[in-house]
């Protein structure tokens, strides 16, 4: 039994992770508190629906495409919305928690309150010390600890990662020795929106409950859980 809890604890709290990651990457370099960030989660969720189960393209590819869609959008808003307001805390709190609540409702006209659910890449079970674990989930969980390692190399041993770690340290010591920390800012937008929802392949039936509407107020609560 408590091999049990641990097991599932584990898978859980990856794909977790995987959302925290990202929020508190944008929060750490840019001090921002993005209230919007588990709604783009559940964003990419709904537009990997919308690839694969509407337009019928291959669960990957829908994924990918749903990755690319929903990091742009976030760049995009944080350029017209976020970066105006960032010297005032509060104001980018209130922009994007109305931004979330936004796309909470643009995507309740959308699709209903009906469960959306997206087919999963593995249907076998498998046996871990004596318990039965879904395929699906130990997929996502070392998909999920992959993504975190790969992140932590990125921002370690890249260019562009030690302009991260510069501006987290001292942005305005980063401008003067040349960094673009707009630049940085936006990336770190991308990135921090790509972390959670590049797990989705491997997630695929964990995010029926996220691409619901009666789940998709579940985003927010997890952010705030997350700042608190």
């Amino acid at each position: 039994m408590v091999i049990e809890i641990v097991i599932y604890a584990a898978v859980s709290s990856a794909i977790y992770a995987m959302l925290a990651v990202g929020f508190t990457l944008i929060f750490g370099v840019a001090r921002v508190l993005n209230l919007s960030h588990g709604t783009f989660y559940a964003l990419g969720a709904y537009f990997t629906y919308t690839y694969n189960g509407l337009l019928k393209l291959p669960l990957f590819v829908a994924a990918l495409l749903a990755i690319a869609t929903v990091a742009a959008f976030g760049v995009a808003i944080e350029r017209v919305m976020v970066r105006p307001l960032r010297h005032s805390g509060l104001a980018v709190l209130m922009i994007t928690l109305a931004m979330s609540l936004l796309i909470e409702q643009v995507l309740f006209l959308t699709f209903g309150s009906e469960t959306q659910n997206v087919p999963s890449l593995v249907s076998d079970k498998v046996t871990v010390f004596d318990v039965d674990i879904s395929g699906q989930r130990l997929l996502a969980f070392g998909v999920s600890v992959v993504l975190i390692s790969g992140l932590w190399l990125f921002i370690q041993r890249t260019r562009l990662g030690n302009a991260i770690l510069a501006v987290s340290q001292d942005a305005e010591g980063a401008q003067y020795m040349g960094i673009n920390i707009n630049r940085v800012f936006a990336s770190v937008m991308g990135l921090s929106i790509c972390s959670p929802i590049t797990s989705m392949p491997a997630s695929a039936s964990e995010l029926a409950a996220s691409a619901s509407l009666a789940g998709l107020s579940q985003p927010l609560v997890h952010t705030t859980r997350v700042v608190a």
